[in-house]
């Protein structure tokens, strides 16, 4: 990825408000569920309204993030996918929906260098080049 954007938290307090995610192509999409019923679903709802459900990672795999020192065993679900449009994830156990997080997805270039002006001599000797980057 280009964009150099860090990971969002979609249940961080500052993104409570956020009605849509602005994330590059490609992005991967990583939802843990800690003490539910361990049937939750994922599913990604593409802007034509085509779901794909998003497989939970094994149990063992689930399970090693799980702390040392837990009273009662919890059920922990995993689910990793990527993002490849515009759409909407929805995060449900039987019927109820536990969440719901539309993204917008941005297109992932390379960064564009270009010369601003003429290679010149700075006041110390050095060689100076001005570019700019997008």
């Amino acid at each position: 990825a280009y964009t150099g954007k860090p990971p969002i938290f979609l249940t961080a307090d500052a993104n409570q408000a956020t009605p849509t995610f602005h994330v590059p192509e490609g992005s991967d999409v990583s939802l843990r569920v800690t003490g539910g019923s361990g049937e939750e679903t994922l599913a990604y709802a593409d802007q034509d309204g085509n779901a794909r459900a998003i497989d939970p990672a094994s149990p063992q795999a689930a399970a090693t993030a799980k702390p040392a020192a837990s009273p009662a065993p919890s059920k922990v679900r995993q689910f990793t996918g990527k993002l490849t449009g515009d759409g909407m994830l929805t995060l449900k156990s039987g019927d109820d929906q536990l969440g719901r997080w539309a993204f917008a997805v941005i297109p992932d270039k390379p960064p564009q260098i270009r010369f601003v002006g003429e290679p010149k001599r700075a006041a110390n000797g050095a060689f100076e080049l001005n570019y700019q980057i997008d």
